[in-house]
């Protein structure tokens, strides 16, 4: 059935992509120095969240919006930085531009995200 072949094709790219969040993660966790367990108690997490996400755990492992904020503030990473690797985009590249170009999301997932990245990051921001 075709939609069959759109939830694979969905479940295939939700597995890549937690597969890149999760090196990523470690990448950066290592170009500190930090071991798994420093970095979960920098996040205020477990060590197991970590490794889960490092290991690229099922759908990102409960990993959300406020999460890869909490590791773009611990890694020292402007906002939307981890996103913008994730995709190979320009770091120049308006970040809510960027999350409306995405062809993988429906239009109200991008509202959605729209609307979580300007509560959660344009108001940091402003204060």
């Amino acid at each position: 059935m075709p939609g069959e072949d759109v939830a694979a094709r969905r479940e295939a790219h939700a597995l890549e992509l937690s597969a890149a969040l999760g090196a990523l993660i470690k990448a950066e966790r290592e170009r500190r120095d930090w071991t798994a367990a420093q970095l979960a108690e920098r996040l205020g997490m477990r060590q197991s969240g970590v490794s889960t996400w490092e290991n690229g755990g099922r759908h990102f492992g409960g990993l959300h919006i406020h999460n890869v904020m909490a590791l773009e503030d611990v890694f020292e990473l402007p906002r939307g930085a981890i996103f913008k690797r994730l995709h190979a985009v320009e770091d120049d590249t308006d970040f809510e531009t960027f999350v409306m170009s995405r062809r993988e999301l429906n239009l109200a997932q991008k509202g959605a995200f729209r609307e979580l990245y300007r509560a959660f990051v344009v108001k940091e921001w402003t204060g």
